[in-house]
Parts: C-alpha cells; structure tokens; sequence
C-alpha cells in the first residue's frame, strides 16, 4: 500500500477520559517503520492532551495575548498611526482574535 505520510514526521496520540487510559504505550507503525508518540499535538491551533483538559492551550493562551497586547502598546505608545480607529482595529484583529478563538475549549 503506497502513502503519502512520513513516519519520521508522524507521531500518534492516545486520548481517552480515564487517566490510567490514557497514558498507556502502544507500539504504532507505518510502512514498518516505528512512529513516534507525541502526547501534545496541535491541531489547527489547539494543543491538546491525552485526557483531553485542554489545560496546556489554555496555558498557552494567554501568553499569545499578552505578547499580541504588548505589539499594541508599543502601537500605542508611538506617534505614527496611533489613532483611536487604528488602535481598535489592532487590538481586535491582534489580541481579540486570538482569545476568542476556541473559547469553547
């Protein structure tokens, strides 16, 4: 069977809602070669974890805000396109943007 994956850039996640569960070790392989675990992929820009907390995005989260808030303090703090509307189209399309994203999770 052709496939287009490569091994060496694939990793496999077990998640499962019981713990002891999710932390088990399974030997995963593609086209016989071994495929690595990573226990905290992102998927289209949410990190996730084996017990499905979500607690590591939402770690990450407000350190992406903090550093998007920063780019528009120093907007802010500079004389050039510094006005009101230029400022709130920032903010909404820097920090805003980035904290509403997935706020489900």
């Amino acid at each position: 069977m052709e496939t287009s994956a490569k091994p060496s850039k694939t990793t496999f996640s077990v998640f499962h809602l019981h713990n002891a569960k999710a932390h088990q070790y399974l030997n995963v392989s593609l086209g016989g070669q071994k495929i690595g675990h990573g226990p905290n992929p992102v998927y289209l820009g949410i990190t996730l974890d084996q017990s499905l907390t979500f607690r590591d995005h939402l770690r990450k989260t407000p350190a992406k805000v903090s550093t998007r808030n920063n780019l528009s303090s120093m907007l802010a703090g500079s004389s050039c396109g510094a006005t009101a509307p230029t400022l709130r189209t920032s903010a909404l399309a820097l920090c805003y943007s980035v904290a509403e994203y997935c706020v489900p999770v």
